[in-house]
């Protein structure tokens, strides 16, 4: 059976079935509206499905790499550090962090100064990958270049960056101790596992990962095997 049937028999055909990259764009969008300035942590150049200008009053994007002055997806773009950001304390409504934590060095700053930055109020948004899964087990054993091999040759339809990664904020409680630390209040918590995008380059490594993917969503006490961490935290009025 060729992959993409075994992928729509699997997941794409099956009611209700939403993608991991979906359903965080649906959380991040049920805290828009037109009246808010939204931070986008981490922006890149803009390929991916966070694409909320003319939605809100104005997107502001950050980012370390100069690919974010680019990204056309933006109001106003930054080339910076999530740990040193050049605006006003106070400013922003909603901020959201799409595989960002994983690649701080100093999650404790970055949580600070988004903390510094979001109103009283304000909401921040982390999807990131769990510490604990096989994905992030390998990465953590293997150097940066076969990380980077890794990912070219078991991904087939799923574009994944390869920059440098820490996961120093990468467990529930880590990242419920972090943030709630510098002031957030934990508003909604989940461990989301979908489809094996990972190993998606060949059937019998996709049958790997769909066992995988059953296994841990069959009970709640799997639920810390689960690939990615959902978040969402509150600072405080």
């Amino acid at each position: 059976m060729k992959i993409d049937n075994l992928y729509k028999r699997c997941y794409l055909n099956k009611k209700g079935w939403i993608d991991g990259t979906s359903q965080f764009k649906k959380m991040v969008e049920s805290h828009l509206n037109n009246e808010l300035e939204i931070l986008d942590l981490g922006a890149g150049s803009g390929d991916s499905q966070h694409k909320y200008k003319g939605c809100v009053r104005k997107v502001v994007g950050v980012d370390i790499s100069e690919e974010v002055l680019t990204n056309s997806n933006l109001d106003e773009a930054y080339q910076c550090c999530v740990t040193n950001m050049p605006f006003e304390d106070n400013r922003f409504d909603v901020a959201f962090a799409d595989y960002l934590i994983e690649h701080l060095g100093e999650p404790t700053k970055a949580a600070r100064e988004i903390h510094r930055v979001l109103k009283p109020g304000g909401v921040l948004i982390i999807r990131t990958p769990n510490l604990r899964h096989y994905v992030v087990l390998i990465s953590r054993i293997t150097p940066h270049w076969f990380h980077t091999f890794l990912c070219k040759k078991l991904q087939s339809k799923h574009k994944e960056d390869t920059f440098e990664t820490y996961y120093r904020c990468n467990t529930p409680h880590r990242i419920k101790q972090v943030f709630e630390k510098y002031g957030f209040t934990l508003k909604h918590f989940e461990m989301v596992e979908k489809e094996p995008s990972y190993l998606m380059k060949w059937c019998w490594t996709f049958v790997i990962g769909l066992f995988y993917e059953r296994l841990v969503n069959s009970a709640k006490w799997f639920e810390g095997f689960r690939a990615n961490i959902f978040a969402v935290f509150r600072k405080p009025s």
